[in-house]
């Protein structure tokens, strides 16, 4: 497979990415590294293209692959805006088999695109009680788009929808029905049904807020030992938590191969099993030389490198897959127990006895095992702490 350089000229990186697409086309690689790729290149065209992907109407998509789904793959898409939300609002029904629909579409340059040319995974918000609804358990409910059913999975806790899809349009949530045929079927007539009516479009639904300090500091409660350890999560073998100092930026340029991206210096090798500054952004590289992303363990703490692009988060950030709320100070580190963070007291879960979330080797990530359970490090939220004390919706300590 060719390789990606940003130091190449125009027409030999357009060559190359030619190149790269021709091979995912050809079906010589894997589903999972697939997907990997083709995130990773749409990494690449936005950085060096100046591409841009505006969300809007409570759609979102988990990484860049849109740019490689619509071919924005060349020099002259330099600068382009892509608009990804809902061609209207979602929309429920009063038909108990037919709970509601929505039109996602996507738009570039004045072109609105149906079909893509690799799948993308879309998150949808949906109203609350359409929800509910579909959370039945004693009904199933289905996701189509042209007649074809789509698999999904949904999150009752933020009322979203999740699917991974090669079409855009209109999206139709059914009750599924399995009707036993009788023993001896009469003809019927090859009648053409009539179209059900459009449902009139709901309310926009409003996002969740964030996590924000709302009251003025208090004395602060007895604190917990806060120093984080492999707990629910295991342990990763290798690596430091020691990071060079922040006014150094290595010299040399991004390369992508086939199993992923790593970084070439300027004078000659790579970095393996060490933190890396490159243009003022944190990464780390595993013993290989290839950059990691999600949750890593290194040394005894937890950081979360950027799903997509691999620089190292800071600051508050809620996981896409658990849902939660968690916060790495200015080193990454994932923080534990009571923590003062812009005058308010927030409690991080220190509890390490149950198993939240699993390594895949394959993809060197950690992967969430979707349990009741609470996982280590996630903000408590509306409830009492270990320790008797109340917070509320935006995790803040209050009496």
């Amino acid at each position: 497979m060719a390789v990606l350089d940003e130091s190449m000229e125009p027409e030999d990186f357009n060559n190359a990415v030619s190149e790269i697409i021709k091979d995912l086309d050809s079906n010589k690689i894997e589903a999972d590294r697939k997907t990997r790729l083709v995130s990773a290149l749409g990494s690449k065209l936005k950085d060096v293209h100046g591409l841009k992907l505006e969300e809007k109407d409570g759609v979102k998509t988990t990484d860049d692959s849109i740019f490689v789904a619509i071919g924005l793959t060349s020099y002259d898409d330099k600068g382009t805006t892509v608009t990804l939300g809902l061609k209207s609002n979602v929309a429920t029904s009063g038909n108990a088999s037919r709970l509601g629909e929505f039109t996602v579409e996507v738009e570039a340059g004045g072109q609105t695109y149906s079909k893509l040319k690799v799948p993308v995974e879309i998150t949808v918000t949906l109203p609350a009680d359409l929800v509910a609804s579909m959370a039945n358990a004693s009904k199933t409910y289905t996701l189509k788009i042209g007649g074809e059913e789509i698999p999904f999975e949904l999150d009752e806790s933020n009322n979203m929808i999740t699917f991974t899809t090669d079409t855009l349009g209109r999206f139709i949530i059914t009750e599924k029905t399995e009707v036993e045929p009788d023993p001896e079927p009469e003809p019927k007539p090859d009648t053409k049904p009539d179209p059900e009516p459009e449902p009139k479009p709901d309310t926009k639904p409003e996002p969740e807020p964030d996590p924000k300090p709302d009251t003025k500091p208090e004395p602060e409660p007895e604190k917990k030992p806060d120093r984080p350890s492999s707990g629910s999560y295991g342990t990763v073998s290798g690596g430091s938590g020691r990071k060079t100092p922040a006014n150094r930026n290595a010299s040399g340029s991004w390369v992508l191969d086939a199993r992923g991206w790593w970084f070439k210096y300027t004078t000659g090798g790579y970095p393996a099993n060490k933190w890396e500054m490159v243009k003022n952004k944190w990464y780390y590289f595993n013993a290989d030389g290839y950059m990691v992303t999600g949750w890593q363990l290194i040394g005894n703490a937890w950081y979360h490198l950027d799903d997509v692009n691999g620089d190292m988060t800071t600051g508050w950030y809620q996981d896409s897959t658990d849902g939660k709320w968690y916060y790495l100070d200015a080193n990454g580190t994932m923080k534990t127990g009571w923590q003062l963070i812009k005058g308010n007291y927030y409690y991080l879960s220190q509890d390490t006895t149950a198993s939240t979330y699993a390594f895949d080797a394959t993809t060197q990530k950690w992967v969430y095992s979707k349990t009741k359970a609470r996982p280590y490090g996630s903000m408590y939220v509306n409830e009492v702490t270990p320790d008797g004390y109340t917070v509320n919706a935006g995790g803040v300590w209050v009496k």
